[in-house]
């Protein structure tokens, strides 16, 4: 963890978090009743660009919720939509909504988009100035009353989901179809397949050389947006994509365990279970969490490829610094300065929060978990059981997680 150094001197880290509360849809404990809706299985989470809003998804309550940021950061319950309109919220069509996932708000804010892994769909919500949201369109790769067909098979497994920043280029990851799908909005704001990748023979896709995308999960954009990178959850390979002018991507390399799948061999730790993927805002630092327990940092090689820099582990693995707190890791969020990096860990209940050290290092800050064991404190248990996600204010002052067993999403407030 930190040392006294590190704090000033004594003095509480830069970056540092308190808890504000949370919101849950389980009855009792030591957070806020939900107003609607469902939080089951709670996953994808994510803040508006204009900070006023967070957003979160339901795997098993096929539902998305909306809070507003209150003073503090705090949240408020804003309304949500879900499949049939359960739980008194918003109807969406069909299965529009079924096995929520992936979450992404456009640059501009006028649209929420959602990854749907059980209706092999993508979900445009429409988001209000005052951030409140309604159904406003879907595509699905099979037949989902309302939505929009875009060929069989190609979102299979939705996972991930990010949006290029001019807001017209969408971007989707699909565990099962192991596919990346480039769609673009169309003048009435649904959504068409312009193209797509995939490992295996999936129609209409480019096919691979390679097997790297088997299990494509997190997904995002460079904020210089030229490059989109790829976790891949069970090849364990972060794959590299040049985006084009027109928004179409170029593989651009991949780094693997073992130099599987023909990537460059990973010399460190493991990407086995990729699953979270933050990029600092120069675009010089890639960071990827691994259910194994691994966060490893990595950096583009110039126009082609990744080198591996540094890993955490929650476990002793060669090649490994030691941090508590990362037991099964699988979201990732950076600071928008790029000094602080926050984790959340299924298995640990825990949010760990690290940051980028000198030479390459990652170094450990602080954990803040549902039980408090060596290395980390104790926080409201409800707020993070089965903590999944998490997602960084644009005004650095806050962060969000949502996590799954606790069925609730929490709020936390960041030392200046």
């Amino acid at each position: 963890m930190a040392t006294a150094a590190d704090r000033g001197g004594g003095k509480q880290l830069h970056g540092a978090l308190k808890f504000r509360g949370c919101v849950s849809e389980l009855p009792g404990g030591s957070c806020a009743p939900l107003g609607a809706g469902s939080l089951t299985g709670t996953a994808g989470i994510a803040v508006s660009s204009d900070g006023r809003s967070v957003y979160a998804t339901s795997y098993g309550g096929d539902a998305v919720t909306a809070f507003a940021r209150t003073g503090g950061g705090k949240l408020a319950f804003q309304g949500c939509v879900a499949d049939g309109g359960a739980g008194g919220c918003q109807a969406a069509p069909g299965e529009a909504l079924r096995g929520a996932a992936g979450i992404a708000v456009s640059p501009a804010g006028g649209d929420v988009y959602v990854a749907s892994g059980l209706g092999s769909s993508v979900t445009r919500l429409a988001r209000g100035a005052d951030g409140q949201i309604a159904f406003g369109s879907c595509s699905s790769d099979r037949p989902s009353g309302g939505c929009a067909p875009l060929g069989f098979g190609v979102l299979a497994g939705a996972a991930g989901i990010a949006v290029g920043p001019g807001g017209s280029d969408v971007y989707v990851t699909a565990t099962d179809a192991a596919t990346v799908s480039h769609l673009v909005r169309n003048a009435s704001g649904g959504l068409e397949m312009r193209d797509c990748l995939a490992a295996g023979e999936v129609p209409g896709c480019r096919q691979t050389r390679h097997n790297y995308l088997a299990g494509a999960d997190a997904i995002a954009v460079s904020p210089d947006g030229r490059e989109v990178y790829v976790a891949s959850y069970t090849s364990g390979a972060v794959v590299r994509f040049h985006r084009g002018k027109t928004g179409g991507l170029r593989f651009r390399g991949c780094i693997a365990d073992g130099g599987s799948d023909g990537c460059k061999p990973l010399p460190a730790g493991s990407l086995a279970g990729a699953s979270g993927i933050a990029i600092s805002p120069t675009g010089h630092e890639v960071y990827v969490t691994s259910q194994v327990g691994v966060v490893t940092r990595l950096r583009p090689s110039g126009r082609r490829g990744l080198d591996f820099v540094s890993c955490l582990a929650t476990r002793k693995l060669k090649g490994c610094a030691r941090a508590p707190g990362l037991g099964q890791a699988t979201g990732i969020a950076i600071s928008p300065n790029g000094a602080d990096l926050y984790v959340t860990a299924q298995a640990a209940n825990s949010i760990v929060h690290l940051r980028p050290g000198s030479r390459g290092a990652l170094v450990p800050a602080e954990c803040l978990a549902a039980r408090a064991s060596r290395g980390c404190r104790r926080v409201a248990p409800g707020a993070l059981r089965g903590a999944y996600a998490v997602a960084a204010s644009p005004d650095g002052r806050s962060v969000y997680t949502s996590a799954s067993r606790g069925r609730s999403v929490a709020a936390f407030a960041v030392r200046p």
